[in-house]
C-alpha cells in the first residue's frame, strides 16, 4: 500500500522542496506536509487529524535533533504504525546502528536523494 500522508522534517529548504517534488511527482494524490524543525514537527503532529503513514526525518537540524524527535514522538505516539525514514547527508556507523534501535525506523537514506529512492520508501507502508 502506498503512503497517503506524508510529513517531511528538514531545517534546509531546498531538501525539502525535493522531497515533496518527488512525492508528488510520483503520486498527487499523496498530501505532503512540511516542517523546519523538531518542534514544529511535534506541534503539526499533535494537532493533525490525519494519520501520518511516513515521516522522512533529518538527523542533524540545529537545536534538536533527529534523534530528540525520535524520543519526543516515542513519549507521545501510542502507536507505531508511522514509518521513519531518517536522512543525512552523511552516514556514520554509530549514526546508522543508533537509528535502528528504534522500532519505527524503517531506512537511512544518504542526501541527496534519488527520487527511486525516496519512492521505494512510500511503498514500504
Amino acid at each position: 500500500m502506498v503512503a497517503s500522508h506524508v510529513l517531511v522534517v528538514d531545517d534546509n529548504e531546498a531538501d525539502q522542496f525535493l522531497c515533496q517534488h518527488f512525492i508528488e511527482s510520483y503520486d498527487t494524490s499523496i498530501i505532503v506536509n512540511r516542517a523546519f524543525g523538531v518542534q514544529e514537527a511535534l506541534s503539526f503532529i499533535e494537532q493533525c487529524v490525519n494519520k501520518i503513514d511516513v515521516i522522512f526525518l533529518d538527523i542533524n537540524m540545529p537545536g534538536m535533533d533527529g534523534y530528540d524527535f525520535l524520543e519526543a514522538y516515542d513519549r507521545v505516539n501510542d502507536s507505531n504504525s508511522t514509518d521513519i525514514i531518517m536522512l543525512s547527508g552523511s552516514i556514520r556507523n554509530e549514526d546508522y546502528e543508533r537509528c535502528l534501535c528504534y522500532q519505527q525506523v524503517k531506512k537511512i537514506l544518504v542526501k541527496p536523494i534519488h527520487p527511486g529512492q525516496l519512492c521505494n520508501c512510500l511503498n514500504l507502508h
